[in-house]
């Protein structure tokens, strides 16, 4: 894994990290230019990687960074160099990557030496969030607040419900809302007879995001009642058998849940399924979201270790990018039914490529961090990492809101302008692609369905929706309306056939803006959509 210190290049056999390295006129540990780094050096190898270079040693060339694109650069004129930072206030409700005190969690990054000075705060705080860091291993017994947790090759399904627990049993801002009659009985999986069954007695379940893939077919062979057609996608192996580990025995799937024939029946039961996704999600007790692709749930299946590495005789663990950074480059954060299955759901399990990421409408939980961040204002350790064996107690430790997660925004609460509330949402939904282009209505009846039970008086025509804003005391359903067409694209977009051009939905490859009152009625005049 990572070879011995002695074998270690004179450079990295001289750092030493901790509170006597740095000083307030030295708050850096220069590390020179890559062309001079050895490429035998393990150490220099893992600086290498958190310097955002793959490859490193591979080649004779020496990569570089300008403006955000690698280029390639045989004298290697970039310097490098180690900054330390407080861990937690990555996700501050203002991030960053700045050291305040050493008596809270000090992780170490790798960055270019001109993203250290005065005025370049958010260049630094992006290369850490984007790279990954360094931390100390957290201590057994006394785990430090935000101190990093070494990872097997396995997740632990007991952390999970015991985060799940904690959620379902105290957190009053996650029980279930917006809940209205099913018209159609909601169809699972019987995770242990492998047969597609009704919802009848209130059975608790999970539900799955997931990026589609041919690599599920033969889909429109599974009936009510029949077993599940062996052998199935790695995914829809390792879902099943996650769902079982965490204690339920249903899980729902769109792709076996929701009928896929053509005959007019399954058709209709189709468009019921669709009308109601916003109660299969709002009535499942987790979702969970494979963050990409279809081959398996990472942690499940073998994953790979974090890799840990001495220096000075201390053990750190190279931590990978935050949640964030990885959710939103992503597969999943691309696909256009994966939004509302995000939005919908009260809890989230995500299962990234290194760890899980669990996030509920009141806490945020990240596998390789002893903690668990809570918007309110505090960072508690998890039930895992008590003070000691015979305690109850749970540390506490300040934090402010943990913004940098916040990457599901739910459909929560109602807003002062109800128009701006719904395009918003519009608008993040449009940012992603769709299989079938005909669905684009499809993958946002749920959203639309539960912003309809916020706002009783929205109504929505062909994707517009006419709804009163708050900041008017009177309007006639006319304003509404012709409110409602005041939008435009923000790139140049293509006309998705079969919907209408004063539609958002009769357009594609595009984002929506977002403006005051006065700015909708000027971009109504696109020329675009008239």
């Amino acid at each position: 894994m990572f070879g011995r210190a002695q074998d270690r290049c004179h450079r990295c056999r001289c750092i030493k990290l901790g509170a006597k390295s740095f000083t307030e006129q030295s708050r850096t540990i220069p590390l020179g230019k890559l062309a001079e780094w050895d490429r035998e050096c393990d150490l220099c190898h893992t600086l290498a990687h958190l310097a955002g270079i793959e490859g490193f040693g591979e080649t004779e060339d020496v990569p570089q960074w300008e403006d955000d694109v690698l280029e390639w650069d045989v004298d290697g004129e970039v310097a490098y160099c180690i900054v330390p930072f407080n861990t937690l206030t990555l996700f501050e409700n203002s991030p960053s990557a700045e050291l305040r005190d050493w008596g809270s969690a000090v992780s170490y990054a790798v960055v270019e030496e001109a993203n250290t000075v005065d005025g370049y705060e958010e260049e630094l705080f992006n290369c850490v969030r984007g790279r990954g860091w360094l931390s100390q291993e957290a201590l057994e017994k006394y785990p430090v607040a935000g101190s990093a947790v070494l990872l097997g090759t396995h997740l632990d399904p007991a952390v999970i419900s015991a985060e799940l627990f904690t959620c379902k049993s105290s957190h009053e801002g996650c029980f279930h809302g917006f809940l209205r009659e099913c018209m159609e009985p909601i169809k699972l999986v019987n995770c242990t007879t492998r047969r597609i069954v009704e919802r009848l007695n209130e059975e608790p379940y999970l539900t799955l995001s997931y990026v589609y893939s041919a690599a599920i077919e033969d889909l429109d062979r599974h009936r009510v009642g029949e077993p599940l057609r062996r052998p199935l996608p790695p995914l829809m192996e390792d879902t099943m058998q996650l769902t079982l580990e965490l204690g339920y025995n249903f899980l729902w799937v769109d792709r076996y849940c929701i009928s896929q024939a053509s005959d007019p029946e399954s058709l209709r039961l189709r468009r019921l399924q669709i009308g109601q996704m916003d109660q299969i999600y709002t009535r499942s007790d987790m979702t969970i979201i494979a963050a990409d692709g279809v081959q398996g749930l990472s942690g499940v299946t073998d994953r790979r270790p974090s890799q840990k590495i001495h220096i000075s005789g201390i053990g750190y663990v190279l931590c990978p990018p935050t949640p964030r950074f990885e959710i939103e480059n992503s597969e999943c954060s691309e696909r256009a039914w994966c939004y509302q299955e995000g939005i919908l759901s009260t809890r989230r399990l995500i299962i990234l490529k290194d760890q899980f990421y669990l996030k509920c409408n009141t806490s945020h939980y990240m596998e390789g961090l002893v903690g668990r961040l809570k918007p309110a204002g505090n960072l508690q350790l998890s039930t895992s990492h008590r003070l000691s064996d015979d305690s109850d107690e749970i540390a506490l430790e300040p934090i402010r809101r943990w913004n940098e997660f916040e990457v599901f925004n739910g459909i929560s609460s109602a807003r002062p302008d109800p128009l701006d509330h719904v395009y918003n949402h519009i608008a993040e939904y449009t940012k992603r692609r769709l299989t079938a282009s005909e669905d684009i209505l499809n993958a946002i009846a749920g959203t639309f369905a539960q912003l309809k039970q916020m706002y009783p008086d929205m109504a929505v025509v062909s994707g517009v929706p006419i709804l009163p804003r708050t900041v008017f005391e009177r309007s006639s359903k006319l304003d509404r309306f012709i409110t409602s067409l005041c939008w435009k694209t923000v790139f140049i977009c293509e006309r998705r056939p079969d919907f209408p051009s004063w539609s958002w939905t009769g357009w594609s490859k595009y984002d929506l803006a977002e403006s005051t009152e006065e700015g909708k009625l000027e971009r109504g005049m696109n020329r675009q959509i008239l």
